[in-house]
Order: structure tokens, then C-alpha cells, then sequence
């Protein structure tokens, strides 16, 4: 009897072993599926992110809006000043305003380029005349013509697709200044397009579309880089490639934006 109590106490001693073995197995196999479906996911979610049309990220592109909701949201203070390195256009690139105010934003950024960087290696050119698709003419000629928006946001993104960035350029084309007041208050600085030197502009008819915005090309053409403002004061300071950094009176130069189209882009 001794005997046999002394075996059963042994086959449950064993029994009890084994099932502590096997449901540390279990527990281990969960969580080895557990970290597998999260490597799934995260695997997922890089694949997503390179899946998107010309390089652009879907699930960046699916924030993007909710982004830029909560940018132009936020209070506006009264005033906000970046600095924002700037850089002359000339002698090299007379016409070139659009991509040396690309340049800038870029070396805001923190990244490393020449002047002419992007004329050279990413600017993209028109085949057709439609200054929306792409830069018309030459930027090293004093007879070069220039681009709007949409061909410059594809650009800038391009060159941050080449360079690794998560970050991206928007056409924030149709906003008021005040609503581009916002992201400089967000620390982004904003490319804008308006006339050389404040100069009065004639606008053609003849013009394109793209995403429901009507681009029409104008006279004096100037894309410049808006770097700080001062509500009280009533000023704009504008990185302007052809004279320098700039203090703008904000009623004069909101309505030569205004009149030019409202074109404007950002990095975000």
C-alpha cells in the first residue's frame, strides 16, 4: 500500500510538472505570435509608408490634413520671427526665385545644399507652357520664366524623398496670410509667390488647374520665403532673393498675394 500511495504521489508530482512545462510553452508560444503579428504590423505600416504614388507616403498623406487642422487652429500670437537662412539668387540664377526659395526652406530644414542644387538636379521643367506641371524656360537666363506650387511641391518632395526625410512639402495654395501666419507661429516657414520689388503685376487669362486651383501666370512673377510678422506693428519680414531679408507693410503685400493667386507651399 506504502508502495503504491508512493507511486501515485509520484505519476501526480510528474502530471503537475508536465503541466507547468506545457503551459509555459503555450504562454511562450502566445507571446512569440504576439511579437511576430507586431513585427507584422510595423512591417506593414514601412511598407505602407513607401506604397504611396511618386514617393509620397500614404500614411503621412492621411494625416496631413488632421496636421494642418490643428496648425491653423492653434491661437495665433501677435508675433513670431524664424531664422531662416537666406540666400541671393543672383548672380547665378536671375530667374531662379522659386528654386532658391526652395533652397531655403530646405536649409531650414537642416539640410545641406548648394544654390543651385536644386535647379541642377530636381527642378522640374514644362514641356507643354503649364507652369503648374513644371519651370518654364531657364533659371540661369535673365529670359527664364518660372513655376507655381504644384510643379515646386513635387520638386521639394523629390529631393526629401532622395534624402531619406519623413517630412513633406504641401500646396497650402488658396489660405489667407493670416492663415499662413499659423504655421510660422509652428516654427514652419512658407514659401509665397507674389512681384518682384511690390510691383504692380498684369494677369493673363490664359492659366491651368490642378486640384480645383486655377494657376494663371503673370507679369513680374516672384516667389519669395515669409520668415516672421508682427500683428501690432503691422509688418511681414520676407526672405527676398533678389533684395535681401525684407521688412514688408503686411496691407500692401496681402494685397499683391491676393491678387497674384494666393499661391503658397510648406514643408511639414
Amino acid at each position: 500500500m506504502t508502495y503504491y500511495k508512493r507511486m501515485m504521489s509520484c505519476l501526480l508530482a510528474w502530471g503537475f510538472t508536465m503541466a507547468m512545462i506545457w503551459s509555459s510553452f503555450q504562454s511562450a508560444r502566445s507571446e512569440a505570435l504576439r511579437l511576430s503579428r507586431e513585427e507584422e504590423d510595423v512591417l506593414e505600416v514601412s511598407m505602407a509608408l513607401e506604397d504611396g504614388p511618386g514617393g509620397t507616403p500614404y500614411q503621412i498623406e492621411e494625416s496631413l490634413d488632421e496636421v494642418m487642422t490643428g496648425i491653423e487652429l492653434r491661437e495665433l500670437p501677435v508675433r513670431c520671427m524664424l531664422d531662416v537662412p537666406f540666400v541671393y539668387q543672383e548672380p547665378e540664377l536671375p530667374t531662379g526665385c522659386e528654386s532658391v526659395a526652395l533652397t531655403m526652406l530646405l536649409l531650414y530644414e537642416g539640410f545641406d545644399l548648394e544654390k543651385t542644387t536644386i535647379a541642377d538636379d530636381y527642378l522640374l521643367y514644362s514641356e507643354n507652357g503649364d507652369f503648374s506641371e513644371g519651370y518654364i524656360g531657364d533659371p540661369y537666363s535673365c529670359e527664364g520664366a518660372g513655376c507655381f506650387p504644384p510643379s515646386l511641391v513635387r520638386t521639394a518632395n523629390l529631393f526629401l524623398k532622395e534624402h531619406g526625410s519623413v517630412k513633406q512639402a504641401v500646396n497650402l495654395s488658396g489660405r489667407s496670410l493670416e492663415e499662413l501666419f499659423h504655421y510660422l507661429a509652428d516654427g514652419i516657414p512658407v514659401a509665397v509667390w507674389g512681384t518682384q520689388y511690390m510691383a504692380d503685376t498684369w494677369i493673363y487669362e490664359m492659366g491651368f488647374e490642378e486640384d480645383g486651383i486655377e494657376y494663371h501666370w503673370y507679369e513680374n512673377e516672384h516667389c519669395v520665403v515669409l520668415s516672421g510678422y508682427d500683428l501690432e506693428k503691422e509688418i511681414l519680414m520676407v526672405n527676398d532673393s533678389l533684395e535681401g531679408v525684407v521688412e514688408r507693410d503686411l496691407e500692401s503685400f496681402a494685397f499683391i498675394y491676393n491678387e497674384t493667386g494666393q499661391y503658397a507651399l510648406a514643408i511639414l
